[in-house]
Parts: C-alpha cells; sequence; structure tokens
C-alpha cells in the first residue's frame, strides 16, 4: 500500500510537469518536483543540505553512499499538501519504496521556524530507512524531533544537535501517559489538536 502510494504521487509528479506545471530540480543530495516558486524550492533545499551535511558527520546517523537521492515533492499551498496527506493532521510526510526515500511538504510559509523544523524532521524519517528494521513510532517521531532540533550556526561551520526545537519551549507538559505512548500501534495522528500532537512528539 506504501509503496503504491509513493509511485502514484510520483506518477502524477510526472504527468504535472509535462504540463508545465511542475518543476524538476535536483543538488547533490535530493531531486525534487515542485509546482511552487523557485525560491521556496531552494530554500527546502538548502536547509535540506544543512540536515544532510550534519547527519553526515554525526555517528550513527552515516547516509550509504550508495544510496539514492531522496526524493522531495513539494506542494504550492497548504491545501494542495492536504489533498495528497494519508491523515490531515499531517504537516508533512515521508515514505519509502525499494531503498528510496520520498518526502512531502508544503511549501506555504516555508521561511518561518515551524516550516523549517517540519523539513527537517520528514528528512530525519529518511535517515531511519537506512535500516531495514520497523522501529516503534515512539521511536521514530522522537529521533526526528531530536534532529529538528539541530543548530547551525551563521557561518554554517559547525552544528549543534540535542536542542528541543524551539515550539515546545511554551508548552512542555506531556498529553500522554509514557506508558500509553510507547504501547505498539499508538499513533500520535489519532489526538484530534495540533497542540496535543506537538506535546506528544516532545
Amino acid at each position: 500500500m506504501r509503496g503504491f502510494f509513493v509511485l502514484a504521487l510520483l506518477t502524477e509528479c510526472c504527468c504535472a510537469m509535462q504540463k508545465a506545471q511542475w518543476q524538476r530540480y535536483e543538488n547533490s543530495g535530493f531531486v525534487a518536483f515542485s509546482n511552487g516558486a523557485a525560491s521556496d524550492v531552494e530554500t527546502v533545499l538548502v536547509e535540506l543540505e544543512y540536515i544532510r551535511a550534519a547527519a553526515g558527520q554525526t555517528p550513527g546517523f552515516a547516509i550509504p553512499a550508495e544510496r539514492p537521492k531522496t526524493v522531495a515533492v513539494l506542494l504550492a499551498t497548504a491545501e494542495e499538501f492536504a489533498r495528497i496527506a494519508p491523515l490531515s493532521t499531517m504537516a508533512g510526510f515521508a515514505q519509502s519504496i525499494d531503498g528510496r526515500a520520498l518526502i512531502a511538504l508544503p511549501l506555504q510559509g516555508v521561511g518561518d521556524s515551524d516550516a523549517r523544523i517540519v523539513v527537517r524532521h520528514e528528512f530525519a524519517h529518511t535517515l531511519l530507512f537506512n535500516d531495514w528494521f520497523r522501529y516503534p513510532q515512539w521511536y521514530a517521531e522522537g529521533f526526528a524531533e531530536l534532529v529538528s532540533g539541530i543548530v547551525v550556526d551563521r557561518r554554517n561551520n559547525s552544528f549543534q544537535i540535542g536542542t528541543m526545537p524551539v515550539r515546545y519551549s511554551h508548552d512542555p507538559a506531556p498529553a500522554v501517559d509514557w506508558n500509553d505512548l510507547i504501547v505498539d500501534g499508538f499513533d500520535a495522528h489519532q489526538l484530534t489538536e495540533p497542540k496535543q500532537i506537538q506535546r506528544v512528539y516532545a
């Protein structure tokens, strides 16, 4: 089912490109398809390259050299993204098929700090695709939050990992009991309030 969804999405992008609605972009680590503004796509690709570089220098995060470039599907608006998102509460998502990682994100508001966190969070999920192991959701989401808190210095010469994302600084209280959180099959997206979901991630 997951593989079918990824293939269907890529097919839709390719068909749209033939109608000149979408453009293809590529850099050293990513291939992007987007119907949004080129400047917004560039912002996302630069952010992804920062996190990819940081991951490559962090023990345990290394990306195998033989892994294909990650595909990024970047929708111009949040409404367009909502039409392809598996769940209505998702701000982005990551999938994998046959060793090819894919992330999908809306470009709307891409310059603000919360949007950058989402970009980092979804790319972090693809780092776990390097292992042929199904991680429990509490670990996969916690790992993605750890990576989304990476701080890159202004000159891009260094980075710091382990900082909690800024969006949690105002409301760090847990939304569910720890024992409920780690039960196999628990899904943060079964909650209905976005703020609750963020607190579960924290």
